[in-house]
């Protein structure tokens, strides 16, 4: 397991795929996965068009994730939000890799089959640009 683990580590610049929308000197971040990337991308837009400056970070693999980009986000952003539909795996290896350079807030729904909303994103983007 270890050999394993060590040769996935070594070749991870191979390996990891994201992709970025807005930009990693913004206010507010975003580090999605699967369908709740869907609200994000209409999240970023409808912050950007209130003067609010969002970068999204879409993961299309869970692991390796592109640390060096995540702790780039939150040096500038006053919040990175980790929307999931589950109890928060992602958020917890977000907050692992920030260290607390910014606030990480957790954006969860779970079972009863409702997607998270654009509207509920930028709902609790703009609570953090208030803080």
């Amino acid at each position: 397991m270890k050999h394993l683990v060590y040769k996935i580590r070594k070749n991870a610049h191979k390996i990891i795929d994201y992709e970025l929308q807005g930009t990693l000197d913004c206010e507010i971040g975003f580090v999605s996965y699967g369908c709740t990337s869907r609200s994000v991308y209409e999240a970023v837009d409808e912050l950007a068009g209130k003067g609010i400056r969002a970068g999204h970070l879409r993961l299309r693999c869970l692991w390796p994730l592109p640390e060096d980009i995540i702790r780039k986000m939150a040096e500038k952003a006053k919040a990175i939000l980790v929307p999931e539909l589950n109890l928060g795996q992602l958020v917890y290896e977000v907050e692992r890799i920030v260290r607390g350079k910014s606030d990480i807030v957790p954006v969860n729904k779970v079972g009863g089959g409702e997607l998270i909303t654009p509207e509920e994103l930028v709902e609790v983007a703009e609570e953090c640009t208030r803080r």
